[in-house]
C-alpha cells in the first residue's frame, strides 16, 4: 500500500524564495523580543532561565538547577535540558541576557520551517510546499513557541526531522535514514517527553507502507532501541534526582500528574476547552477549521492517510496526557499537531480548486481557495499580534527586582504562588512553583501555595531559615489565624508595591528584639 509519494519535480521554484520567506517570516517575531520574560508562559521561561543561568554556576547537564528547592543545591527532575545548557553556552561568550535564549528559538524555528518544506514537498509542488510553510510558520502556536524562552523550538525540529526521515525510510530502507529518524527521535524524547507518542504515527505508517512484518526486521527493532534506550537511562537518572532532593516537574515521578481518566474523558467541559484550544490556537477560527476538514477529505490518497493516521495519533495523545491537553497551562502540548495542520490547511485549498475545475469552474475555485487562504492567516496573523501585547502579572518582576535590592544572594526567601497545590477540580497534586520571583531576584527559597496559608507550613519554612516573604494580596486569601499571628510576630513590612509585598523576617520573640530590627530597616 503506497502512503508516501517521492518529493515532487513539476514547476520548479527558485530557492532563494524559500529562504526569503522564512526570514520575513521570522523577523516578524521580532518586536518586543528583548522583553524580560513577563509575557505569555512566564513561569515556563523563568525556569528554564534559571536553568540555563545555573549552567554557568555548576555546568552539569545531567544535574539542573532551579531556585526554588532550597535549602540544598536544587537540583530537579525535569527534560533532559538540552536547550537551557545551549543558551548558558552562549552566556559563557557574551555574557547573560534571555534575549539570546529567544534568539535561539528563532533561529531554531526556522531550521524547523526548512524541515516542514521539505516534508511537505513528498506530497506537493514546490510552490504549494512554500504556502504549507508560510502556514505553519504562522499558526499561533508556532508563533507563540518560536519567541519563547522555552525548548518547544527544539522539541518541534527534532520532531519533524524524525518524521520526514522516517518517511525516507519507508521509501529508501537504507541505514542511514533509519540511524537519522531514530537520533531525532531520541533527541525529540529527550528534550519532551511527551514526543514519544510520535512512536505511534511511525509504527502506524510503517504498517501501512510494509506490513505489520516489518515492525520486527532489523532496522526498526534498532530505531527502537536508539529511538527509547537513551531517554530510558535518562529519566531513570532525573527520578532519582526527586527522590534524593525533592524537586520536580512532574516529568515522571513528580506527584503532578498529566494522566488523563475516566474524569476528563467523560466530561463534556474538556472536550469544549479542547476543541476551543485546536480551534483557536491551531485552526485559526471558522475559515482554518473549514480547511482542515476539506483538506482530510479531499487531499490525495497518499497524504489523506497521513492525515488521518497523524490526526488519530494527535488525539489519542491528547486523551492520554488529558489533564493538560484540556487546561490553558498546557498549551504547548498541542504543538506537535502544528505539522498536520499545516499539511490539511494546503490540501484543503489544493481540493478546492481541483474540484473546481473538474467541474468547469476553475476561476471561481482559485478565488475561493484565495479567499479562504487569506481569512486563515489573517485569523492567524491577528491571534499573534496579541501575543506582541499580552503579559503576564507585572507585580511579579517587579517584586523580584525589590527583593534583589532588599535582600543578599544567599537569604533564603519564600514566595506566595497563585497556583494551589493541588488541583481544586480534581485533587492531584500540583507542582507549579511560580518561579518569576525567584528569576527576577536571583534568590532562592521556596514556593508556598494559594491554599496552604497556615499556621503549621509557614511555621515549617520559618524553621528551615527563612529571611524575606513576598506576598500577593490577591492570591492572600482563607488564612488561618496562626498564619496571621505569625506575620504579625516574626515580619516586618520592607515594601508595599503595586500588588505585591516584602516582609523581612526576624526572629522569633526571646531569642533576638525584633525592634532592633525594625530600626535597621531604611
Amino acid at each position: 500500500m503506497t502512503l508516501v509519494h517521492q518529493p515532487t519535480t513539476t514547476v520548479s521554484m527558485p530557492r532563494w524564495v524559500l529562504y526569503v520567506t522564512i526570514l520575513v517570516l521570522l523577523a516578524i517575531r521580532i518586536p518586543h523580543l528583548a522583553a524580560d520574560l513577563t509575557d505569555h508562559d512566564s513561569w515556563r521561561q523563568t525556569d528554564t532561565a534559571t536553568i540555563a543561568r545555573n549552567f554557568i554556576e555548576e555546568p552539569n547537564i545531567l544535574y539542573p538547577r532551579i531556585n526554588w528547592g532550597a535549602p540544598g543545591p536544587g537540583y530537579v527532575e525535569t527534560e533532559f535540558q538540552l536547550y537551557p545548557y545551549a543558551v548558558h553556552l552562549v552566556y559563557r561568550v557574551l555574557g547573560e541576557d534571555p534575549l539570546y535564549g529567544r534568539i535561539l528559538s528563532l533561529i531554531l524555528t526556522g531550521l524547523a520551517a526548512l524541515v516542514m518544506y521539505r516534508l511537505a514537498r513528498w506530497y506537493g509542488g514546490p510552490w504549494l510546499s512554500l504556502l504549507t510553510t508560510v502556514l505553519f510558520l504562522t499558526i499561533p502556536l508556532v508563533f507563540r513557541y518560536s519567541r519563547a524562552f522555552m525548548p518547544e523550538a527544539l522539541v518541534l525540529l527534532f520532531y519533524l526531522l524524525a518524521t520526514l526521515k522516517y518517511l525516507d525510510f519507508l521509501v529508501t530502507e537504507r541505514w542511514e535514514d533509519v540511524l537519522e529518524a531514530a537520533a531525532s527521535m531520541a533527541l525529540a524524547i529527550l528534550v519532551k517527553p511527551t514526543s514519544i507518542h510520535l512512536g505511534l504515527l511511525l509504527v502506524l505508517l510503517t504498517i501501512l507502507r510494509r506490513g505489520p512484518a516489518y515492525l520486527f526486521r532489523s532496522k526498526c527493532l534498532v530505531f527502537a532501541a536508539v529511538s527509547l534506550l537513551p531517554g530510558l537511562a535518562y529519566y531513570v537518572h532525573a527520578m532519582h534526582l526527586h527522590a534524593q532532593y525533592g524537586n520536580t516537574f512532574g516529568v515522571i515521578s513528580g506527584g503532578d500528574s498529566k494522566w488523563g481518566s475516566l474524569y476528563y474523558w467523560t466530561s463534556p467541559t474538556f472536550y469544549l476547552r479542547w476543541f476551543q484550544t485546536e480551534r483557536w490556537y491551531l485552526f485559526g477560527d471558522k475559515s482554518g477549521t473549514f480547511l482542515v476538514l476539506a483538506g482530510v477529505v479531499l487531499a490525495p490518497s497518499n497524504l489523506r492517510k497521513l492525515l488521518l493516521v497523524w490526526f488519530g495519533t494527535i488525539v489519542v495523545y491528547h486523551l492520554i496526557v488529558a489533564r493538560y491537553t484540556g487546561y490553558f497551562r498546557g498549551l504547548q502540548y498541542h504543538v506537535y499537531a502544528a505539522p498536520a495542520v499545516a499539511l490539511a490547511l494546503t490540501a484543503g485549498l489544493a481540493g478546492i480548486v481541483r474540484i473546481a475545475r473538474r467541474i468547469g469552474f476553475p476561476s471561481v475555485g482559485y478565488v475561493a481557495g484565495c479567499a479562504l487562504a487569506l481569512l486563515t492567516l489573517y485569523a492567524y496573523m491577528a491571534k499573534d499580534v496579541q501575543l506582541f501585547t499580552a503579559a503576564a502579572d507585572p507585580a511579579l518582576a517587579a517584586a523580584g527586582r525589590e527583593l534583589a535590592r532588599l535582600s543578599a544572594p544567599e537569604d533564603f526567601v519564600v514566595v506566595l504562588s497563585s497556583s494551589a497545590a493541588c488541583d481544586p477540580e480534581t485533587g492531584v497534586p500540583d507542582n507549579f512553583e511560580q518561579p518569576d520571583v525567584f528569576f527576577h531576584a536571583d534568590r532562592r527559597g521556596r514556593s508556598l501555595a494559594r491554599d496552604q496559608l497556615t499556621g503549621s507550613k509557614l511555621g515549617e519554612l520559618l524553621a528551615r531559615g527563612a529571611m524575606w516573604y513576598v506576598s500577593f494580596p490577591e492570591w492572600a486569601t482563607n488564612r488561618d489565624a496562626e498564619f496571621d499571628r505569625l506575620v504579625e510576630e516574626r515580619m516586618i513590612p520592607a515594601i508595599n508595591g503595586q500588588g505585591f509585598q516584602v516582609f523581612r523576617i526576624v526572629p522569633p520573640p526571646g531569642s533576638e528584639n525584633p525592634l532592633q530590627h525594625r530600626a535597621e530597616e531604611p
